[in-house]
């Protein structure tokens, strides 16, 4: 098989740092919106898989989606914006390949939020939701489904960091597989799919060198652990989120997951119904979850000033897919 003399290709998965990152944010729209929580989960080979970066960030705006996140505007009065920690995050991911469960999402607010501080640059990378169609285990799922189909702990709270343990379980079994399966270099993995993500792998990491001249800042807070006096990391016990909190949480995600192809098949539908059934959400707050996602693909389109038709069709298959779930904006 021949690969890419370009970028990431040639080189071997199982050989090559890769950071998880997991973001938690005001909303679906960069710019607008902002990150308010962000952590990296890091596999280095020889090494057992570890959160080298977790903090809650001040985003410099009013807080939004404190009902999904269960991130509030006393919890980051005192955290860090993204800047004094930007230099910080790139030393986390330095010299390797990101990935998050939802790329997509996570990318385009780190480009937002890197390019605020100067850095141009997008790492490769790539999406766990999509592995799991990548590789033919079946198609793409929320987190706290695979979890259960792996028998995973799901995450009891949307902490960045409980999220990140959780879909780093996620990747070990989908690293076993590819071992299985000789998917040994990147370029078999983008040989897989034709997936906009892929052709990150033509660039090159971030690197220390890129770090060092970005601000630091020593006084990170998270709301998962602590550091010791003795300088060790301490687990703070993460508090069950109420069934209701949890439910609504579960259906956002759940929400994200269907939407990322502007549709919403049978599948999706059954389990999205189940969620509002079971936990009887309310419909008030179903719409404001329906309204975010329009919204954002919305603002995410006409920054350019400029619509074309593709983007028409994806906001009619968005409206439609919403509409079946019950309610669209507009009816």
């Amino acid at each position: 098989m021949s690969y890419s003399s370009r970028g990431i290709h040639r080189q071997e998965i199982g050989r090559t740092p890769i950071s998880l990152v997991d973001l938690e944010t005001t909303g679906l729209s960069p710019g607008n919106d902002r990150v308010v929580e962000a952590s990296v989960l890091r596999f280095d080979p020889g090494i057992e898989p570890r959160i080298v970066f977790d903090t809650l960030v001040n985003p410099g705006r009013k807080m939004a989606g404190t009902e999904i996140h269960g991130i509030s505007e006393a919890d980051v009065e005192d955290a860090p914006g993204f800047e004094e920690i930007a230099g910080d995050f790139i030393q986390a991911v330095s010299d390797s390949v990101l990935a998050s469960y939802n790329v997509r999402f996570d990318i385009r607010f780190l480009q937002h939020e890197l390019g605020l501080v100067g850095v141009e640059a997008v790492p490769p990378h790539f999406c766990l939701m999509y592995l799991r169609p990548m590789l033919g285990l079946g198609k793409k799922q929320p987190l706290d489904v695979v979890c259960r189909e792996y028998g995973i702990q799901e995450p009891v709270s949307n902490a960045a960091a409980e999220t990140l343990l959780a879909s780093g379980k996620v990747f070990e079994r989908y690293l076993e597989i590819m071992k299985e399966r000789g998917i040994s270099r990147f370029g078999d993995l983008a040989a897989l799919a034709d997936h906009d993500f892929l052709e990150s792998f033509d660039g090159s990491p971030c690197s220390v060198t890129d770090a060092m001249r970005l601000k630091r800042n020593p006084t990170m807070k998270s709301r998962h652990f602590e550091k010791t006096q003795g300088g060790g990391i301490h687990v703070i016990q993460v508090e069950e989120e109420e069934p209701w909190k949890r439910a609504l949480s579960q259906y956002w995600n759940a929400l994200k997951t269907a939407v990322a192809d502007y549709e919403i098949d049978g599948e999706e539908l059954a389990y999205l119904q189940s969620l509002r059934r079971d936990h009887d959400l309310p419909e008030e707050r179903i719409r404001v979850l329906h309204a975010r996602a329009f919204a954002s693909l919305m603002d995410r389109y006409v920054h350019d000033e400029w619509l074309d038709d593709e983007e028409r069709g994806n906001l009619r298959r968005l409206h439609h897919a919403l509409s079946t779930l019950g309610w669209a904006p507009g009816e």
